[in-house]
């Protein structure tokens, strides 16, 4: 899943959600498509949007849920979110005391 930019033929631009054979998922594009079209946000606005459910979706997809039930869930998402490698989270380090009292470099290798 991932954010993909459309333009359509009048010029108008907003951001829909793609799975990993380029279609497009319908309910997805369909909120998105009457944010930017209907209610008259912005681009970008779509753009995070779209950004946002492509890691929801991705994550419902790997963790075998429903995206229609999977909200009650949503902490578990966060915490995916924060920790799993290659979602997008940032690289985090922190030092630790180790034993012994010497002090040890603890990281995650998140892209």
């Amino acid at each position: 899943m991932r954010a993909f930019l459309v333009r359509m033929p009048s010029g108008a631009r907003y951001w829909t959600v793609v799975d990993d054979l380029w279609g497009v998922v319908g309910e997805a594009d369909r909120f998105l498509r009457e944010l930017r079209l209907a209610r008259g946000r912005a681009e970008l606005t779509t753009k995070a949007y779209a950004e946002g459910l492509a890691l929801y979706l991705r994550w419902c997809l790997n963790t075998g849920r429903d995206w229609r039930t999977a909200c009650r869930d949503l902490g578990l998402f966060m915490l995916w979110l924060r920790w799993t490698p290659g979602n997008g989270a940032r690289r985090l380090w922190c030092r630790a005391r180790g034993p012994g009292r010497s002090v040890a470099t603890v990281g995650s290798t998140r892209s």
